[in-house]
């Protein structure tokens, strides 16, 4: 009895078209938001057709009033909130008119059948040029917008580290526009040899890069939950 409009995430104009679909389509008896930015919108769909209204608060978004047209009166139509983190739902009830009892706490979780201890992948290891490293892996999207991930603190103290352990790396998953600032600063701290930039890492091959290291590091100064670092743990 779900319905997912995919077409919602290509771009401003799928959205603008998915919610257009949605006034004239079936009539819901639930409407999902699962960003507070989208929340007017939600609301419209809520009015259109007297539905009840759920919103999804992950982190950052919430954690200082977003500056939305509409927002006051799309939270007065909200019936429910469910919230990753009891410090995200803190964060929100600081300015959101909304009564505590709406707001609710639902952890994410992970697939424990994926994410589980076991043997290094060699394949992959050789991939990334990391056999016979002892390896630090980090998890995070890397955007200049949220450097508060705590990579840079990560790469300052390496070339401590590596004067301890020198057959010590840095692998870094993931992607974003702050990618070629890191890069530069690894190299202008001269351990360019001990961090490896992996780039985007598919979903499939997440749980062997986890089992793949030797620690994990997420040097985050907030975080509305943290997903990587569940998906750490469970890997071992």
């Amino acid at each position: 009895g779900v319905r997912l409009s995919r077409l919602s995430a290509r771009g401003k104009a799928g959205f603008l078209l998915a919610i257009l679909g949605a006034l004239f389509g079936p009539r819901p008896d639930l409407v999902v938001c699962t960003h507070i930015h989208l929340l007017p919108f939600a609301a419209l769909l809520k009015r259109r057709w007297r539905a009840r209204l759920l919103l999804v608060i992950h982190g950052v978004e919430v954690w200082q009033r977003p500056r939305r047209f509409g927002l006051d009166r799309a939270l007065a139509a909200v019936d429910w909130v469910f919230a990753v983190s009891a410090y995200s739902k803190a964060k929100l009830l600081a300015w959101a008119p909304l009564e505590q009892s709406r707001v609710q706490v639902q952890p994410c979780c992970v697939d424990l059948s994926a994410f589980q201890p076991g043997e290094k992948d060699a394949a992959l290891l050789r991939r990334y040029g990391l056999e016979s490293r002892r390896v630090l892996l980090v998890v995070a999207r890397l955007s200049s917008a949220q450097r508060s991930k705590g990579g840079d603190q990560v790469l300052e103290l390496l070339p401590e580290l590596t004067a301890e352990m020198p057959e010590l790396v840095f692998a870094v998953a993931g992607k974003g526009d702050d990618s070629a600032r890191l890069e530069a600063k690894a190299e202008a701290l001269g351990i360019a040899d001990h961090v490896r930039f992996l780039g985007y890492v598919a979903e499939g091959d997440k749980p062997a890069l986890y089992r793949s290291a030797d620690a994990f590091v997420l040097a985050s100064r907030g975080e509305g939950f943290g997903i990587v670092l569940l998906e750490a743990a469970a890997s071992g």
